[in-house]
C-alpha cells in the first residue's frame, strides 16, 4: 500500500472522537518524535533562564535599571 492510499483509507474511514485523538496522537508523534515532543513540554517554562549556575526571572521590572 502506498502512503496515498493509506490516507485516503482513514479519511473515509468513520471514527468517534476517541479513535480520532488516538490515530492524531500516532501521526503527531510519528512526525515530531518522542525527543522533539520531551523537548516542546520542557519549553513552556521559559520565564526564567539560568545564567552562571543561578536562575533569573526574565520579567519586567526584573533587572536593574541601566543593565
Amino acid at each position: 500500500m502506498t502512503l496515498k492510499t493509506q490516507v485516503a483509507k482513514l479519511a473515509n474511514k468513520e471514527m468517534d472522537r476517541r479513535e480520532f485523538l488516538k490515530y492524531s496522537g500516532v501521526i503527531l508523534l510519528g512526525v515530531v518524535g518522542i525527543t522533539g515532543l520531551m523537548r516542546i513540554m520542557t519549553s513552556f517554562g521559559g520565564d526564567s533562564a539560568t545564567v552562571n549556575g543561578a536562575t533569573r526571572r526574565n520579567y519586567y521590572g526584573s533587572s536593574q535599571f541601566g543593565k
